[in-house]
């Protein structure tokens, strides 16, 4: 039932699709620790010479 009233910062985790991403990047990279898609990201900005 609260799911649909969860803080912003929660609905929009892993926050990946963010405009500025490059200015979370250090909490990002904490964050593949626990979620897959966000070491996904990182993975594919890796081949791509981020």
């Amino acid at each position: 039932m609260v799911y649909e009233s969860r803080p912003k910062a929660c609905r929009e985790y892993p926050h990946t699709d963010r405009k500025r991403f490059y200015q979370i990047l250090d909490l990002s990279h904490k964050n593949c620790e626990t979620c897959p898609v966000v070491l996904e990201v990182f993975e594919e900005m890796k081949k791509e010479n981020f």
